[in-house]
């Protein structure tokens, strides 16, 4: 969950890194954690890092569909909020979001199970992050 996440920020960003991608929130939305708390997470993050690591450059990244409507209504305004977020923050946001679609849901190509991804989902990810890594 996001709580674990901000730890493991506070233990990673004393290494001063050049770059930190941020993707988190599904998990918490499935386990019914608001989407206030999930922002107030990514805003912590977020300060964390421009605290501790001023140089680090930030990209967060959208949470990803499911095959759950209910879930991805709540991630479409979630990751609307979290774009509005990182635009006042003045860090890159990453929208992922569509390019795990099919209909209104993720491509089960994607998917191993309707929210993590497969093989073949990790190489659309990784095809669609690289021009950020790089």
């Amino acid at each position: 969950m996001s709580e674990n996440g901000i730890q493991v920020i506070k233990r990673l960003i004393y290494r001063r890194p050049q770059k930190v991608f941020l993707e988190f929130g599904v998990n918490d939305f499935k386990y019914r954690i608001s989407a206030d708390t999930v922002k107030s997470h990514l805003i912590t993050m977020i300060d964390i890092i421009k605290a501790k690591s001023p140089n680090t450059k930030i990209y967060v990244q959208s949470v990803l569909p499911t095959d759950i409507d209910s879930l991805n209504n709540k991630i479409v305004n979630y990751n609307k909020e979290a774009e509005s977020i990182c635009l006042a923050k003045e860090v890159t946001s990453i929208n992922l979001y569509p390019d795990f679609l099919k209909g209104n849901k993720i491509d089960s190509d994607l998917t191993i199970d309707g929210t993590h991804l497969s093989t073949a989902g990790y190489f659309n990810w990784r095809r669609l992050i690289d021009k950020y890594v790089n």
